[in-house]
């Protein structure tokens, strides 16, 4: 058994000695979570190319209620919401690709963030709000 102290002294005992090649380094595990969340923000900015046009105008005319949000607040919200999808899919990915239930999680991840990108084409883009709705059933589903 291993023992080692931690940085403020204290003795550490691990349970098990773990082999090496079980945890990859630092810099991979890094690397599979910022290439993760470069893909979550190039899917989110390319379905805000659906948005940008429709936003002060089409969107600006529809009723909303009350307590519908400022449209101030969608960039920030959604940018932050993207980060973190994109970290915990990496951190997923980090579990290891070769489990079956990895790859699963992340092939439903991946179908997730398609349908919310088509969510923003069908509802800015198309204007089809009928079809919005459907879409975002699926979407409920799949959460």
């Amino acid at each position: 058994m291993i023992r080692t102290r931690n940085f403020s002294g204290a003795l550490i005992v691990p349970c098990m000695r773990m082999k090496p090649t079980t945890v990859a380094p630092l810099g991979s595990r890094m690397g599979r979570i910022a290439i993760a969340v470069v893909i979550t923000l190039a899917v989110g900015l390319l379905s805000s190319l659906a948005v940008a046009g429709s936003i002060t105008t089409w969107y600006a005319a529809l009723v909303r209620p009350w307590f519908a949000p400022p449209d101030w607040i969608f960039g920030p919200v959604w940018t932050t919401l993207y980060i973190l999808m994109g970290i915990g899919a990496g951190q997923v990915w980090n579990a290891g690709i070769a489990l079956p239930d990895v790859r699963r999680a992340l092939g439903l991840y991946a179908v997730q963030l398609v349908l919310n990108a088509a969510w923003s084409v069908i509802f800015f883009g198309l204007h089809a709000l009928g079809g919005a709705l459907i879409e975002l059933s699926i979407l409920w589903v799949l959460i």
